[in-house]
């Protein structure tokens, strides 16, 4: 039997070379990780806890660059993390400067820097190194949680509990973000979404998106 490592709880490295599991810290998170992305400079991982590594800032979402680097995505001014829910999933757009952390959850609340939260990005933001956005200017908000991210060339699909994603009555559990612009898949021919259940997982496959967690199309 081997030697059990408490600092990796949550979140640990496999060496495919070595086969040893290792920690990415000295402090082990302290609840789920449901997310985790690499971006230029990192890892990001998303998930239930609070406090990653010990900084106040560092809820729900953090960012890792190698053992004990640990860095928070912004605060709300009063030293605790931006987000006020769990994250549920990360996507890592473009490189360099234009890089784009988008982050879907269960956040209905998102602080850059002050007490005062941000419109229009409930349960849906990105990260762009300095500051939280809505995905274009003219968003409108999510009405639930995402939990899901995907990227197929410059669009991007998200799936979750939403339903009229955009103000688009069709765009319900599932719906495709392109340059700004909300879009339904499909409808159920009566004007409202093909999905009437949450949507939990997203892959794209050239022409093909899949998605799985619904019981009824």
């Amino acid at each position: 039997m081997g030697t059990s490592l408490p600092t990796a709880d949550y979140v640990a490295r496999f060496d495919k070379v070595s086969e040893n599991w290792s920690a990415l810290g000295n402090l082990p998170l302290n609840s789920i990780v449901r997310a985790l992305a690499w971006g230029d400079t990192g890892l990001y991982i998303g998930g239930q806890f609070t406090n990653a590594a010990g900084l106040g800032a560092a809820d729900f979402i953090v960012k890792w660059g190698g053992v004990d680097i640990w860095t928070a995505l912004g605060d709300n001014g009063a030293g605790n993390g931006s987000l006020s829910g769990a994250v549920h999933a990360i996507a890592v757009s473009g490189t360099g400067a234009t890089q784009r952390v988008i982050v879907g959850g269960g956040f209905p609340y998102v602080y850059n820097g002050s007490l005062a939260y941000l419109p229009d990005v409930s349960y849906l933001t990105f990260w762009d190194g300095a500051d939280w956005g809505a995905m274009s200017a003219d968003f409108q908000p999510i009405n639930g949680s995402v939990y899901a991210i995907t990227l197929i060339g410059t669009n991007i699909y998200v799936g979750g509990d939403f339903i009229n994603a955009g103000g688009v009555p069709q765009a319900d559990h599932a719906a495709k973000l392109s340059a700004g612009a909300w879009s339904a898949l499909g409808d159920d021919g009566t004007g409202d979404g093909s999905l009437k259940s949450s949507v939990r997982a997203l892959a794209g496959n050239g022409s093909r998106l899949y998605l799985g967690g619904f019981s009824q199309v």
